[in-house]
């Protein structure tokens, strides 16, 4: 069961990416080059790699600092406030704040590759979260989480893409709110649904709210070029 946890989000991710690839346009493919195809495989594979580091350098400073079991309360707030910022925020902002103002790459290549540092930081660091953290195990904790946080960055992967158009102006400016307030639902969602889940009157709205957050992110992948082009 412990391992669903090391291999979900890639597992999901990997899937999500050879899916999207199969929804490329045939006269898309044929000007792709082959060389730029490689450097851009290269490019992600490195990103995840740094953010292995930093997801397990983050999981070393939390174990010497604030290693402790946590038994969430029945207070929704106390326990959104505690998921958000210690296992989304925070580590999103880390790999922002590496990728986005130290990096000296272009702006296209930021976009790119945010998701794939993401992906990296939490491919350990939610494994480490939920097995330090915890001194129980159910089905959410082992299976639903992964779940949703694999959703959280496939969201956040549109969104960034959606901006990406925005800067390369193939879509207007006028539209930068879209993909901050995806960005911003993608933040808050799993650590809201998490917090529910412990509230025990509000799992059925958890259940539905899960459900909702994956395939609207799922329909959002789908449709995004058909999306952006009724917005340029």
């Amino acid at each position: 069961m412990y391992l669903f946890l090391f291999f979900a989000l890639p597992l999901f991710y990997y899937i999500f990416a050879a899916l999207k690839s199969s929804l490329v346009q045939k006269d898309e493919i044929e000007n792709i080059d082959e060389a730029q195809t490689k450097k851009a495989k290269f490019s992600k594979a490195f990103m995840i790699f740094i953010g292995l580091i930093l997801g397990v350098i983050y999981a070393l400073v939390d174990f010497f600092t604030a290693f402790a079991y946590r038994n969430p309360t029945y207070n929704i707030s106390t326990n959104f406030t505690y998921y958000f910022l210690s296992t989304t925020f925070m580590p999103v902002i880390i790999c922002a704040v590496i990728l986005f103002l130290l990096s000296k790459d272009n702006w296209q290549f930021k976009f790119q590759n945010f998701t794939p540092l993401i992906l990296g930081f939490f491919v350990l660091f939610l494994p480490y979260e939920t097995i330090s953290k915890n001194d129980t195990f159910d089905f959410f904790l082992l299976f639903i989480v992964p779940v949703l946080y694999t959703t959280m960055i496939i969201l956040m992967d549109y969104n960034f893409e959606f901006i990406q158009a925005i800067y390369e102006k193939s879509v207007k400016a006028k539209h930068l709110y879209i993909p901050i307030l995806g960005i911003l639902l993608a933040l808050i969602i799993p650590s809201l649904i998490y917090s529910m889940y412990y509230t025990q009157m509000l799992v059925p709205l958890a259940i539905i709210l899960g459900i909702v957050f994956v395939g609207g992110t799922i329909t959002l992948e789908i449709f995004s070029k058909k999306i952006q082009s009724k917005l340029k």
